[in-house]
């Protein structure tokens, strides 16, 4: 695991031991934007020069690509891959780069009040991309309708000094100002969800979420302070005052936080003690740009190991190894506790409402995702596991009676009272064989049961995309309609004005006509 951090250059850290294992780019300017992909295999920087590289810390070519767009100043992977990688320009341009073909897939359309755009954030399930410009406008294009959905504008600031999606629900957007102010918006109805106003004394440089608690969140500013939040509550649980201006801010799933300073320094504090930092990097001349963490890896359980097992040592009743500490309840379960039911947000004027389609919130779509792939993880390792017994059987079947009497006498070596060992072995193999097959039925119907919870939920969450995709569809179809009517309006309307000069054309020629018959009935008089 690697700690990038970017300045003048980029460095890589090993996360075990902190020594510096790679470095890249030379001291000409400051990097723009750094980022990892979700699956740990690739870096995507964007150099001084507005050129977006592809890096890879396991060859021994760093550079695998260069992305040929001009003026580029952003750029990010999308979630869970990277073959898709969307680029921001200073123009005000947003482009979606396919890696793997070295080609533009889509180019958005440019707005009319564009400016350059500073970050770039694709969103939990990939279905929309938010990019914040400049002037303080942030635009969330649809990736399925490939047309900017919605621009979302800040009554209290128009600097925008960080933005980005939540890693877990789709629809919550985060943005930081200059003012000192930290905002959760819900986009699909374009209201805040959660504000924090004046959390910083000075702008807001970064922040991040939690990794293990989807609740927690975290800033920093140049006011030197690291600020965690609990979204849910809404209030600020900790406060960190540091001796350097915060420029930077990440976090890994150890609760690990590194902070980049505007002297070049990297601290590094664990989330459960912010007493003291556990490492301090000094690789910088110049202020750090960015850090990020390579995320964890995607580890999938062996089928060789008991699913009983696998599931014991990832329960979620797990101690923090550090005690009397009040935040340890937010940051030491590996997965969210229990919560109460989300009050009812108001959809009123939304879209979806208006169309008669909202029946569904977000949270419970997400929330019947995690429980379809928690339930196919499942489903699979106890399917291997009946395939396993299901071929024992049928081995223990085919083979003779006197093998099976052999491998019983191993077992049960005693005998009793001058009974012959075959005896033995024949009487105890008769049971073993009955309790197996009462087992192997049990699981059997079990697995059905589980199986046909799946599909319907595998089922109910490709209907739920299907909706958002028609949805996405009359959304584009309902604005290129209500563009027509306008024109049309504006047609009708022009017509109507022709109409009416012709009319008083009309009117003007038959008196000039009039006065013509006058003229020449005097001049006949005289």
């Amino acid at each position: 695991m690697y700690l990038s951090s970017v300045s003048s250059r980029l460095l890589l850290y090993d996360t075990n031991n902190w020594e510096l294992k790679y470095c890249h780019g030379k001291s000409d300017g400051i990097i723009r934007d750094v980022s990892w992909s979700d699956d740990s295999k690739y870096i995507l920087l964007v150099n001084p020069k507005g050129t977006a590289e592809i890096l890879s810390p396991a060859s021994h070519n760093l550079v695998l690509q260069h992305i040929p767009i001009d003026d580029s100043c952003a750029a990010c992977f999308q979630r869970d891959g990277h073959r898709n990688i969307a680029v921001g320009t200073t123009k005000g341009e947003v482009i979606i780069w396919d890696a793997k073909n070295k080609e533009k897939t889509k180019i958005f359309p440019t707005l009319p009040s564009y400016a350059a755009v500073d970050f770039l954030s694709f969103n939990a399930k990939n279905t929309n991309l938010a990019a914040s410009m400049q002037n303080g406008d942030t635009v969330i294009y649809g990736l399925v309708s490939n047309i900017p959905i919605s621009t979302v504008k800040l009554n209290c600031s128009k600097s925008i000094s960080a933005m980005k999606f939540h890693h877990e629900a789709r629809s919550l957007l985060g943005l930081a100002t200059d003012e000192g102010h930290v905002i959760l918006k819900d986009v699909s109805v374009n209201k805040d969800k959660v504000t924090f106003e004046n959390s910083h004394a000075s702008p807001v440089s970064d922040f991040v979420y939690s990794l293990i608690n989807r609740d927690v969140m975290l800033s920093c500013g140049l006011d030197k302070n690291l600020q965690v939040y609990d979204i849910k509550q809404r209030n600020v649980v900790s406060t960190l005052k540091t001796p350097h201006a915060l420029t930077s801010l990440a976090i890994n799933g150890e609760n690990q936080v590194a902070l980049g300073t505007q002297k070049g320094y990297v601290l590094l504090y664990d989330l459960r003690d912010l007493t003291t930092p556990l490492k301090i990097l000094k690789g910088h001349n110049n202020k750090v740009k960015k850090v990020a963490f390579q995320p964890p890896r995607k580890k999938f359980m062996s089928p060789e190991l008991s699913l009983v097992d696998k599931l014991d040592t990832n329960s979620p009743n797990l101690e923090s190894p550090i005690q009397n500490n009040s935040l340890d309840m937010l940051f030491t379960c590996n997965t969210p506790p229990n919560r109460s039911e989300p009050p009812a947000r108001d959809v009123e004027d939304s879209f979806l409402f208006k169309m008669g389609m909202e029946d569904k919130s977000n949270e419970e779509l997400e929330l019947n995702q995690n429980r379809s792939y928690r339930t196919s993880d499942r489903n699979e390792f106890r399917l291997h596991q009946l395939d396993i017994e299901k071929s024992a059987m049928h081995q223990k079947s085919s083979t003779p009676i006197i093998n099976k009497t052999a491998d019983n006498i191993m077992q049960n070596p005693t005998t009793q009272n001058g009974i012959s060992e075959e005896r033995a072995s024949n009487s105890n193999s008769l049971p073993i064989k009955s309790n197996i097959t009462v087992q192997n039925v049990g699981i059997d119907n079990k697995t059905i049961e589980e199986l046909k919870d799946f599909f319907k939920l595998s089922l109910s969450y490709v209907a739920d995309d299907n909706k958002n995709c028609f949805l996405h569809i009359m959304m584009a179809l309902t604005k290129q309609k209500l563009y027509l009517e306008k024109q049309l309006s504006q047609m009708s309307n022009q017509l109507l004005r022709l109409e009416e000069n012709q009319n008083e054309l009309v009117e003007i020629n038959r008196k000039l006509a009039l006065e013509i018959d006058q003229l020449k009935s005097r001049h006949t008089s005289f």
